[in-house]
């Protein structure tokens, strides 16, 4: 009985790694370029490895194309992943964080909601991205 229990603690555990893979959104991100829709450069790169994300903002695309943050991506579940800045912008601060549901990917065309992780209470705010 205890063997039965601990394979289904341990099945249970293990699950939502496999769904995370089912809609196929960590795969499908993977090595790709991400810009904000209306934007000309400002956005998400992700490595072809799936453990790191680069971000650029517009104004430092027109000034210097290679300034960009680096961020650790965890996926939490088959479509909500974790950013997380991994250099530090001061040693007083923790890291910023990004929470991301990946609503749905059409096309070119990738839908995620940022969820607000900074102090104060903001709802969830709806992005659009143009994969390229």
């Amino acid at each position: 009985m205890r063997k039965q229990l601990l394979w289904l603690i341990l099945l249970s555990a293990a699950l939502p790694a496999g769904l995370a893979m089912a809609n196929g959104f960590p795969k499908q991100l993977q090595g790709k370029r991400l810009v904000l829709k209306d934007a000309q450069c400002a956005g998400w790169t992700f490595h072809a490895s799936g453990k790191f994300a680069d971000w650029r903002n517009e104004m430092e695309c027109s000034v210097d194309n290679s300034i960009k943050t680096r961020w650790r991506v965890q996926w939490l579940d088959e479509d909500h992943l974790l950013l997380t800045e991994t250099e530090r912008s001061r040693d007083d601060l923790p890291p910023r964080n990004f929470v991301y549901q990946v609503m749905n990917i059409k096309g070119k065309t990738v839908t995620l909601k940022e969820y607000w992780t900074g102090w104060g209470n903001h709802a969830p705010q709806v992005e659009t991205f143009l994969m390229k």
